[in-house]
């Protein structure tokens, strides 16, 4: 089955970098890119990204020697939320949230998206990873896909599509009111107590080659 996500973002927000310049210190680089065509929330990701998963053996403990992370939000218009990469194949483990606001009608909605490999259950300790080779995302589980490798080639854009999902159902929940996503100290009037989960039912894949100097 494949993935997908109610999705659109208010605002493109700070970015949190480690070792860098390890990946973006070479002039052969393209892009990561995710993208929305969605107008009526606000979708935050937060991604880590390594080529080495040597020291990555549980959600928990996943901590490779080298490793960029990036936070930030999709913005509409712009509707999209790039990262440069040197070339290269890329792991990376990424954890997307959605809130839509409207008066006495909220929604959420979260996804974690496995990028080339997933923790084997039960816990190995020998061989803590299963590697994916398809081309294409697969659900492994309600709120978690697993995708294809990050593939950074030059003059590139990798690109992780996110579509509109549908309403799962109506619950209370303070889910709304924290977190990134919320409107705190507004939410508690504005949204009151009921909120809706979104399914996330459609996550793709997309590779395109040529100029991207404004991805």
């Amino acid at each position: 089955m494949s993935v997908s996500v109610i999705l659109t973002l208010t605002c493109i927000g700070s970015l949190e970098k480690e070792n860098l310049n390890i990946y973006t210190s070479r002039n052969d680089y393209g892009y990561v890119k995710f993208r929305s065509s969605q107008h009526d929330g606000r979708l935050s990701i937060r991604t880590k990204i390594f080529q080495d998963p040597d020291k990555c053996f549980s959600e928990n403990d996943c901590y490779p020697k080298v490793f960029l992370k990036e936070e930030g939000f999709i913005h509409s218009p712009e509707q999209s939320f790039p990262i440069q990469l040197n070339t290269g194949i890329y792991y990376a483990i990424s954890k997307v949230s959605y809130v839509e606001t409207s008066f006495q009608n909220c929604k959420w909605g979260e996804l974690k998206i496995y990028h080339g490999f997933q923790f084997k259950e039960p816990f190995d300790p020998f061989q803590p990873l299963v590697f994916y080779y398809k081309e294409s995302c697969e659900w492994i589980g309600e709120n978690t896909v697993i995708c294809p490798t990050l593939d950074v080639t030059k003059d590139s854009i990798f690109e992780i599509e996110l579509k509109r999902g549908i309403t799962r159902s109506s619950h209370y929940s303070l889910r709304h009111w924290v977190g990134q996503g919320s409107l705190l100290p507004l939410a508690v009037l504005y949204c009151g107590f009921v909120s809706e989960s979104i399914d996330f039912l459609e996550v793709k894949v997309n590779r395109f080659v040529g100029n991207v100097q404004n991805p």
